[in-house]
């Protein structure tokens, strides 16, 4: 985050604030089109003595020309198993006409890459039937032709949704068509016990862990570090993660 090569201990920050900035400053055409804009963050610093550290930079993938370029590094640049997706509205009448109904997926970039073979009305209807709306979307591929998807799980009613299943099954054919070993993907299921809430918390235990305001505190904390680490149950977390990562591997 710091140009310059600074060692800070976290105990010496205060407070990190967080926001968006406009890379462009024009009224948008529509409502949707204005978080498009927003291709900057910038991040505030507050240390505890009062001084502030500002570091602007460019939001990761959150363009067209970002996930072209990772398709090329990839190989798959020209690839029709492949297409990029956009949420954000376009000026035509004709595309603004299509994607009014277009279902936002808040927890997902402006642009995102998909199978090539499904359309924006197949996408509308498999947000309907992922749970977040977290439909797959691509990760990464190998030069050997392996890809990576992510998603959520299914809703818990599509067992009997004859339309959740087809949409699956479509997903799963464009991803087997697109891998050379013409293969059926292979589906990873994470934990449901692994949330958000808990990752956040296993990970504020150990920022407070690390956080020491004397060196009184820290020879204390490292009589039985090894201990305090464990029990703030993110090394239990970090092996999960490889285990699946192994797995996928």
């Amino acid at each position: 985050m710091f140009e310059e090569q600074w060692e800070i201990p976290l105990c010496s920050i205060h407070s990190i604030y967080y926001a968006p900035v406009k890379s462009r400053f024009r009224k948008p055409a529509v409502p949707q089109e204005e978080i498009s804009s927003y291709q900057r963050f910038e991040v505030v610093i507050k240390f505890r003595d009062s001084f502030m550290h500002t570091v602007t930079a460019e939001v990761s993938f959150n363009d067209a020309k970002s996930w072209a370029a990772e398709l090329l590094r990839c190989g798959l640049s020209g690839s029709y198993h492949w297409r990029i997706a956009s949420q954000a509205f376009h000026a035509s009448e004709r595309e603004r006409y299509q994607q009014e109904t277009q279902k936002f997926v808040h927890s997902y970039p402006m642009y995102y890459v998909v199978p090539g073979d499904i359309g924006l009305h197949e996408l509308n209807r498999m947000a309907e039937h992922w749970q977040l709306s977290r439909f797959p979307v691509w990760v990464w591929s190998s030069l050997d032709g392996v890809s990576l998807l992510r998603s959520s799980n299914l809703a818990s009613n599509t067992e009997v949704n004859w339309e959740a299943k087809s949409l699956n099954d479509k997903v799963l054919e464009c991803v087997r068509r697109a891998s050379k070993s013409g293969e059926l993907p292979h589906r990873l299921v994470l934990n449901d016990e692994v949330t958000v809430v808990k990752i956040a918390a296993a990970y504020d235990r150990l920022r407070r862990l690390c956080s020491v305001d004397s060196h009184e505190q820290f020879a204390a904390r490292d009589k039985d570090w090894l201990a305090r680490v464990n029990h703030t149950g993110w090394l239990q977390l970090v092996s999960y993660c490889l285990s699946k990562a192994s797995e996928a591997v």
